[in-house]
């Protein structure tokens, strides 16, 4: 449920996913995903977002974090691309494998 929500651009979800997967809460442990979804969720506006991000890219080294960086963005550009209706989701590669 959480994860469409932040497919269609909701702030609290995206902070939500963030959380889940920073402490693997129904999801694998992701710290990629979760600064990505707490980025994604900040850039719009939540301050607790920004802090909780903050909080995560200390357990992560500077490399995933540009890594979380670099998905964040494709996930903003992708949701610009694709009509309102689609979730962005499918333009998110896998941690560990995103870049070329």
């Amino acid at each position: 449920m959480e994860t469409k929500a932040a497919e269609q651009g909701f702030v609290s979800a995206k902070y939500k996913l963030g959380l889940l997967y920073s402490l693997g809460k129904g999801v694998l442990q992701d710290y990629v995903r979760a600064h990505m979804w707490l980025n994604l969720a900040a850039s719009k506006g939540s301050k607790e977002a920004s802090e909780y991000r903050e909080i995560v890219a200390k357990k992560m080294t500077s490399s995933r974090i540009s890594e979380a960086q670099d998905m964040a963005k494709d996930c903003e550009k992708c949701a610009k691309e694709v009509d309102a209706d689609l979730p962005p989701l499918p333009c998110i590669k896998e941690p560990g494998n995103y870049r070329k």
